[in-house]
Order: C-alpha cells, then sequence, then structure tokens
C-alpha cells in the first residue's frame, strides 16, 4: 500500500506516537493479508518505486546507474535484509493500493516491473490489479501554485520555503540520526550533498526535477502517461474524492465557546449564579468537556472543512491559469478536494486532454453533485503497447452497481465482471483524507475494496454448508433475535456471494440426529433419524418438517462443502458417512461432498465430558454435568408447554417431547440420560476413537482441521476502565455521605462516561483472544492430570492442552486408537502456533497405530497404516508426501491430496471462527480461496492432485 507525499507506513514520527497514516487497526480486521510500505516522502515515483520493489523481496535499494547519473543522487539506498513478500512472482503476484501520490508511484511500478528494469525476470503478472485513492493521475495544479514554473522550482516561492526546511531537517537528522525517529523522510540516497545544495532553489537537487513536486505537474503526468505499457493487461480501479464539505463541526464550536466561557466568562455579568456555586461550575465544565470529547472523538476530519483553504486556492487560481497543456482548459480543473483536481483522479489522461473534453461535453456539470458516478458516465481507455492507436471504451461502472449485477445472476440476469484496462470510478463523499486513518468510513471503502480484490478467488462454485456446535445457533437468534450471531454472518456473505447454508440444529442432539437435520434442511422434506436409531435411542423417529430446501438440487453433480464449529466438525463427518452409505436412501454417495472443515473441532473427542461428571456411559448423579442438564431440561419442558419461551433459547430438539415427565428429564437413570443419544456422550474420546475406526471413504474428500491454542492476550485497558469505574463509584458512595454533592456528582458523571467507553470497547474484544475460556481451560488442564487410564495408551500430557472446551491434540484429525509417543515430536505442539493471520494450513506428522479388527478397504488410509516410522503420515512412504504446505499459496494447490488432513492453526481460544472472533473473516477467506481454487477444481477421478 504506497503511501502519498509526507505519509508514512508502520514506522510513525514521533518516536511513533503519531497518528497513523492508514487505519491500520481496521486493515488488520478487515484482511491481514496486506503490507504497509515506508517510501520517501517527497521522492519521485521512480525512487519510490524502487524502495517499494526492494522492500518486498528484500536486498539493497538499486535506483539504477543510468537514474542515478542523470539525476544525481547515489544509486544505492536503504537495505532491506527482512523481505516482506519474498515469493512475489507471476504465481503469487500482488494487488497495489496508493493513495494520493502514491497511486502514480502503484503505476510507475507497474511500468518498471513490466520492463523487468529489476532483472528477476518480471512482467506485467506481477501485479494483480491497481486501485487509486484521490491520485493525481494527471497531476495536481496545486503544484504550480506552490511555485512551480515550467517543471522548476521559483526562487522565493512556498515550494522553495519547503525544500529549505526539509533540507534543513535532512541535514540535522543525517548528523544526528536519533532525530529520524522525529520525521523519517527515507531519503538517504541524497545525502552527499550539503544544506546549501538541498535550499537553493536551482541547485543540484531541485533542478534534478527527481521530486515529487515535479511527478505532480499535470504536464508531466500528461507526457509520462502517454508512455505507459501493458495497462490492458490488469484491473484499474479509480477512487474519486468530492470537491464538497458533508460536515460542518457546529456543535463542537458551540461546546469550545461553552467551555472557553465557563472558563474565562464573567459571571458577575452574565450569570451570578456560577460565581457563588462552585459545584454548579464544576459540573457545568465537566459536562460540557465530556460532550466535547465525545463529539471531537467521532469527527469524521474527512467530511469537515479540514482542507477548505487549499480547496479555494486551488479553485480561484485555476481560472488565471496559463496553457498548460495542449487543450487545457481552466474550468474544468477547478473542482478539487483540497489537494488534487477532480478531473484528474478519473484516469491517466493522453496525450491531449482537448479529445476527453469533446467526450464528455455536456456531462461535466453532473460530476460535483453526483455522489457516486453512474454507469458509463465518463469515458475510460483500455491503453496499447503503440500509443499511436488509443481505442477508447465507456466502461465506468461503480462497485454498488458491480454488486446488484452480482445478486441479480440468480434471477437470470448475466453479471458483468470488471475488464482488464478499464479504469472504473467509484466516488466517495469525503476530502483528500479519504481512505486515511482520518476517515471514519475507510474501514468500509477498504471492506468493500478487498472483498471485490478476492471476489473471483473466494466465490466458491458449490455452496458452503456451516454447522454449528454444542448450545450453538444459526441465523435465528436468541433472544427473540436481539442477541449476536454465532457465525461472522456479514464477513461470509462479502466473502463469498455465492450460498452459504446456515443450518439450525439440536443444541444437544447427538451426531446422527444433528446430521439427519442438516440432510433434511438442505434437500427438503420431515426429518427421519431412522426407525432402527429412534428405538434404541428412545426418542421419536421424526422430527421437523422443511418446505422450503436450502439446496434442492444436491447431488453428485451440485456438491456442497461443510464446515463445521466445535461439535458441528463431528456432525459433519456423521453427515459424511450418512451420505456415503446412502442412509437416506435417495442414491447419496461421496461425490455429493467435496470437502470438509473441523474448527475447533473434537474429532478424537473432549475430556470436558469427564469433567462435567460423565463416567464412561453414565452419568455420576448430582454431578456438575447432572445438575446442568437437569436445568437445561426444565427449561426444554417449559418452553415445550409455552411456545413463547422458543424466543429466548431454543434447543431444537423436538424429537424428545414425548418425554412428558420431569422425572424422566431430572433421573441420572431417565430415558434421556440413558439413551447415550446426547453431544456429552458423543464427545467421550472412546466413543469417538471407536467411531472414527469405521469411517469409511475418507480418502475421497480433501479434509482440513483448524487447530486452536490456549494462548490469550490480557486486555489491560478494559481492565484499567474496570478499576477507574470502581474508583469512581467509591468516590461518590464517600462524597455523598460526606454531604459533598459536587464530588458525588462529578463522580457519577465521570463513572458514567468511562462505563460508557468500556461498553464500546467491549463491544470491539476479541473473545476468542481474551481469557474468555481461560478458567475451563485451566480447570480441563488440572482435571486430565486426575483421570483414570480412559482408554488404552491414554497419554495426560498429550492430552492436557485444550482451548477452553477441546484439547488440542483431539483436533488433529479423528485418531482411531491411542498415539504413539514416539510420533509425539512430529507435532506442532502449542507453544509454536502461528497467528490466524499467517499461520498455514499443514498435513500433521502424526499418525495412530493400526487396528486390525478394521478392514483396510472401509477405513482412510491413514487409520490403515504400518506402525512404522517411516509411514508416520498413514500413506506409503514412496509416495513423498510434502509436507509443511501452505494451501493459501496457488503455488501449493497442486500438491493437495484427497484423504490428508491439512492442519491450518490459530492462536485462538474455542470461539475461533465465530462472530465473537476478530480475525474470522480472514480465517475464512483463506478457507474459501482453497475450496474455490483448488478443491472444486481438482480431478474426481485422481487421489494426488
Amino acid at each position: 500500500m504506497p503511501i502519498g507525499v509526507f505519509g508514512f507506513g508502520r514506522q510513525r514520527p514521533m518516536w511513533g506516537y503519531w497518528a497513523p497514516y492508514w487505519p491500520e487497526k481496521e486493515l488488520q480486521q478487515i484482511n491481514p493479508n496486506h503490507l504497509l510500505v515506508d517510501v520517501g516522502g517527497v521522492s519521485s515515483d521512480h525512487d519510490r518505486s524502487c524502495e517499494i520493489f526492494y522492500q518486498l523481496v528484500g536486498g539493497r535499494v538499486d535506483y539504477g546507474e543510468q537514474h542515478a547519473t542523470t539525476t544525481g543522487h547515489d544509486r544505492y539506498g536503504e537495505t532491506f535484509d527482512q523481505a516482506m513478500y519474498p515469493n512475489w512472482s507471476e504465481s503469487n503476484p500482488v494487488h497495489l493500493l496508493g493513495h494520493s501520490f502514491g497511486s502514480t508511484t502503484a503505476i510507475e511500478l507497474f511500468q518498471m516491473l513490466s520492463a523487468d528494469f529489476f532483472r528477476v525476470g518480471s512482467s506485467h503478472k506481477w501485479i494483480a490489479s491497481i486501485t487509486c485513492i484521490a491520485g493525481p493521475l494527471t497531476g495536481s495544479t496545486l503544484s504550480h501554485i506552490i511555485g512551480m514554473e515550467n517543471g522548476n522550482v521559483v526562487h522565493g516561492g512556498f515550494a522553495h520555503l519547503m525544500a529549505i526546511v526539509l533540507g534543513s531537517w535532512l541535514q540535522l537528522y543525517w548528523k544526528f540520526p536519533i532525530l529520524k525517529k522525529a520525521a523519517d523522510f527515507h531519503m538517504d540516497h541524497w545525502s552527499k550533498y550539503s544544506i546549501k545544495d538541498l535550499v537553493v532553489a536551482n541547485g543540484p537537487i531541485n533542478s534534478s526535477r527527481d521530486l515529487a513536486v515535479h511527478g505532480t505537474l499535470p504536464e508531466h503526468r500528461i507526457m509520462r502517461n502517454a508512455q505507459l505499457r501493458h495497462m490492458d493487461k490488469l484491473h484499474l480501479l479509480s477512487i474519486a474524492t468530492s470537491p464538497k464539505t458533508f460536515h460542518r463541526p457546529y456543535g463542537e464550536g458551540f461546546a469550545l465557546a461553552l467551555l472557553l466561557f465557563l472558563r474565562w466568562g464573567r459571571f458577575r455579568t452574565w450569570w451570578p449564579a456560577l460565581r457563588r456555586l462552585r459545584s454548579v461550575r464544576a459540573l457545568a465544565h465537566v459536562v460540557v468537556l465530556c460532550y466535547l470529547c465525545y463529539k471531537l472523538k467521532k469527527v469524521d476530519v474527512s467530511k469537515i472543512p479540514s482542507m477548505y483553504g487549499l480547496k479555494w486556492l486551488i479553485q480561484r487560481r485555476a481560472k488565471s491559469f496559463s496553457m498548460i497543456g495542449d487543450g487545457f482548459e481552466p474550468g474544468s480543473w477547478e473542482l478539487n478536494d483540497g489537494v488534487v483536481n477532480i478531473r484528474s483522479m478519473l484516469r491517466p489522461w493522453f496525450p491531449k486532454p482537448q479529445e476527453m473534453e469533446k467526450e464528455i461535453t455536456g456531462q461535466n456539470q453532473s460530476i460535483p453533485s453526483a455522489p457516486s458516478l453512474p454507469p458509463t458516465s465518463l469515458s475510460s481507455s483500455c491503453i496499447l503497447e503503440d500509443t499511436s492507436v488509443l481505442r477508447r471504451c465507456e466502461s465506468h461502472i461503480s462497485i454498488e452497481e458491480f454488486r446488484d449485477m452480482e445478486d441479480n445472476d440468480e434471477r437470470g440476469f448475466q453479471p458483468k465482471r470488471f475488464e482488464k484496462g478499464r479504469w472504473y470510478v467509484y466516488r466517495v463523499d469525503s476530502n483528500h483524507l479519504a481512505g486515511t486513518y482520518w476517515d471514519s468510513h475507510a474501514p468500509d471503502l477498504y471492506k468493500s475494496l478487498f472483498t471485490l480484490m478476492s471476489k473471483d478467488l473466494t466465490n466458491t462454485k458449490y455452496p458452503i454448508v456451516l454447522l454449528h456446535g454444542v448450545f450453538g445457533y444459526g441465523r435465528i437468534k436468541p433472544f427473540w433475535n436481539l442477541w449476536s450471531p454465532y457465525w461472522p454472518e456479514e464477513a461470509l456473505d462479502q466473502l463469498n456471494t455465492n450460498k452459504n447454508l446456515i443450518v439450525e440444529l439440536g443444541a444437544l442432539s447427538s451426531d446422527h440426529d444433528r446430521a439427519c437435520e442438516v440432510f433434511y434442511q438442505l434437500y427438503g422434506g420431515q426429518v427421519d433419524y431412522g426407525e432402527v436409531h429412534s428405538h434404541k435411542a428412545g426418542h421419536a423417529q421424526f422430527g421437523t418438517t422443511y418446505k422450503y430446501p436450502l439446496h434442492s438440487p444436491w447431488s453428485a453433480s451440485n456438491p456442497v462443502h461443510l464446515i463445521g464449529h466445535s461439535f458441528g466438525g463431528t456432525t459433519a463427518l456423521e453427515l459424511y458417512q450418512l451420505i456415503c452409505s446412502d442412509f437416506f436412501k435417495v442414491g447419496s454417495n461421496h461425490e455429493w461432498i467435496t470437502s470438509l472443515v473441523s474448527i475447533a473441532g473434537p474429532l478424537t473427542g473432549s475430556t470436558m465430558s469427564h469433567l462435567f461428571g460423565l463416567n464412561d456411559f453414565h452419568m455420576v448423579p448430582y454431578s456438575f454435568g447432572h445438575f446442568l442438564g437437569a436445568t437445561l431440561g426444565i427449561w426444554f419442558k417449559f418452553y415445550t408447554q409455552w411456545p413463547l419461551l422458543r424466543h429466548v433459547f431454543d434447543f431444537r430438539m423436538p424429537q424428545w417431547q414425548r418425554v412428558s415427565t420431569f422425572r424422566e428429564i431430572v433421573s441420572p437413570s431417565g430415558r434421556i440420560n440413558r439413551s447415550t443419544d446426547l453431544a456429552v456422550f458423543n464427545l467421550l474420546p472412546r466413543e469417538r476413537m471407536t467411531r472414527n475406526a469405521q469411517l469409511i471413504d475418507m480418502d475421497k474428500i480433501f479434509l482440513v482441521s483448524v487447530v486452536t491454542s490456549s494462548y490469550v492476550t490480557i486486555p489491560r485497558v478494559e481492565m484499567a476502565l474496570i478499576g477507574l469505574v470502581l474508583v469512581f463509584i467509591i468516590t461518590a458512595v464517600v462524597g455523598f455521605s460526606r454531604g459533598d454533592t459536587a464530588l458525588g456528582t462529578s463522580a457519577i458523571i465521570w463513572s458514567t462516561g468511562t462505563l460508557f467507553a468500556l461498553w464500546r470497547r467491549a463491544r470491539a474484544l476479541d473473545y476468542a483472544s481474551i481469557p474468555s475460556l481461560y478458567t475451563l481451560l485451566l480447570l480441563m488442564r488440572r482435571h486430565v492430570r486426575m483421570l483414570h487410564m480412559i482408554f488404552d495408551g491414554f497419554d495426560r500430557d498429550v492430552w492436557g492442552d485444550n482451548d477452553g472446551a477441546v484439547n488440542l491434540h483431539s483436533m488433529l484429525q479423528p485418531w482411531a486408537s491411542a498415539m504413539d509417543n514416539s510420533f509425539e515430536d512430529f507435532t506442532q505442539r502449542d507453544t509454536e502456533s502461528t497467528s490466524s493471520t499467517s499461520s498455514s494450513l499443514s498435513p500433521t506428522l502424526s499418525e495412530p497405530m493400526q487396528l486390525d479388527a478394521v478392514p483396510a478397504t472401509r477405513t482412510l488410509d491413514l487409520h490403515s497404516a504400518p506402525r512404522s516410522k517411516d509411514k508416520r503420515l498413514g500413506i506409503q512412504a514412496e509416495s513423498k508426501i510434502p509436507t509443511n504446505l501452505d494451501p493459501t499459496e496457488p503455488v501449493n494447490f497442486s500438491q493437495l491430496r484427497r484423504g490428508i488432513w491439512y492442519v491450518h492453526r490459530v492462536n485462538k481460544n474455542h470461539m475461533a471462527g465465530t462472530h465473537f472472533d476478530s480475525d474470522s473473516p480472514a480465517l475464512f477467506q483463506r478457507l474459501f480461496r482453497v475450496m474455490a481454487n483448488h478443491f472444486e477444481t481438482a480431478p474426481k477421478d485422481s487421489k494426488t492432485e
């Protein structure tokens, strides 16, 4: 993400205490897979492009011998030992997103890569798209206003004064490097010059024309635009800002004036009561100050008149400009956002502006008033290699209309795709600060842009079915639909515009019952749990009827992907087994499922079932599990009799409604607890291992397991706010008890403000990272040490690590028996977990022992592997399966296999992948990308892709 003039990346000025240039926190949440670069503050496009390249691939910056000789600066610059993106190539391209002058830098970098300037075999395929935010694609007349004339710096002009200040500062921090942390302009390649050379208007630096101020001259940009090559090989998007002011801070101004009046006003004349009653005066101070702080925190600097002076100056001076280019019309360049002319943002005009003036005659009046550019309102260019033949094409559409076309696809409309070589324009109601930290709507803008960039990568051909865990829910939320969603529904819909099918399952039902419910929700009809199963379990055979199937054409030619969170992972496994055995008598087989993803799934059970009081297959009377089950059973009985209570929380377990007496519900030997047809019994490790040994056709689908960790981050700010609230409450009590009304009232006001701040921060907390499940984590870890041998070969050290609900070892894959301890060295432990934004899917290197009683023809390859150290993957050693693969990298797609569990580790607790995980959009983006680009395209008749 290239920055503009005087911008900065992650290295903030003032020793890192200055506000960031980009909305870094929001960018990290929306898409952690982004790179912020630090380039020369006022360097030329060429120099900045070189710096970006070497920051990404690593090495010492080489500006080029010829360029360095021509401009007069050093050939070599800073050395970057740590490459940001060492795998950059044609098969691993990047998207470039530049703000302001960073836009033309992005275009220049693309030109240099296309010409293989760096001699690394680069081409136009190294860049997938270029997005420009308020970019001076055809320059800016601000360069003339600040003192540029005929391409030279005018002596005594504002540009000259800026050069003097900047040159003095550069010389100062070159002699005292500690000052670089105050403001580093990254221009060490000019360090050989003296301060006189830096500040003189006609000195070697200013006359070199290798600075940003020269690169923004309209006449220079028009000439450069005529030389562009290969622009028809990538996607192009320009975000145009607005010349309007959309918010005038009257309330903030009034509050500031009132605060000054309260502080220095003459109370004897205006309000004598304020002079006599100091408590009232103090209270008024606090109220106004709180209101002012609240309003200032919410001020959108990109929409207030923060750049009105520059905007007015550019508009006023544009009319008096001389002919800076052949066919230049000053009137069409008046509209601006405070830095760049609106006309310049639309596209890189070339080579004669009068041609484009003829094209848009009669349409330029609509530009300032329209909040977003309508389709085909302007012309855009497809630049060919032969600049003598310039083909024009009308193709301007906005992001919203592109989405509407996508949504209309189901109604029979043919959706349009972005075509390469065309400049698409999207207008935002902000000034030149659009897309920066100072723009409150920047997160929404980047969410739309990142979704647009990844749309073709994360849109799956087949629907994705999402299965929740115990006590989970689908789109129907508890408490009259007012509770938070279980899944990050908004992010899922943006990542995959095709169907994301979120199903409603029994909150405590067994895997079998939940799998049947998934099938009939997708296929349609009344849920049939099976006569034999129902009789054995002791519940009704039939359940809810679904008249409107979610995926009626479900078949081998229209399969689905399964994603299960927690207990939903084993439910997905059970559904796949029922589909493979054609349990529902519809002719189903393994081809109905393409892939299966388990997120924090208890694939080999969880010792939490023992913690809650389950001893093998019997509930211990009066244990915590018995008490919890009895309480939930009573609630289930209540809302069965009074359906209104279903809106509070619905267990969705109609098969148990005929259990009518409270005795059967509460008793540990009642029909429900005795049936073992509940989730808690399916979570027993011994039960899961028995079931895992019977799995069939697991080598026919792709398998991914997202493994969580016991890592936590402490919310220090929130804890400090809680402490402040307690202090203010105690202060208020003390104040009122002593008769000090002013102290008590002030403390109440401050506690209210602190509570509001705490509430806002609590809503933005990442509950998958904080110690929200730490108590359960410690209890499970302690309980494992005291557990008896719950199955043969049970290793307490291996099963101790957990995420607050499921043992980490259980998540790796469905173990069919005890794991050989000698193989534990080959599994990554929790301490080696990588972050959710950078971890990769990699196959586990551990393998269970062979079960002789299980026919090899009916088990997954890894279950039938001999117990030898050269076959720990469960396949023949000579097959040479590569390990430590990152399936999110296209270069590795061809090496992924069906039937192998690939593990993706995240530093999250059991809430990973849910609405309460701030990084869940990034997780699903990676998963959807693998599904769309490999799982769906791999040949079906081959095990090895």
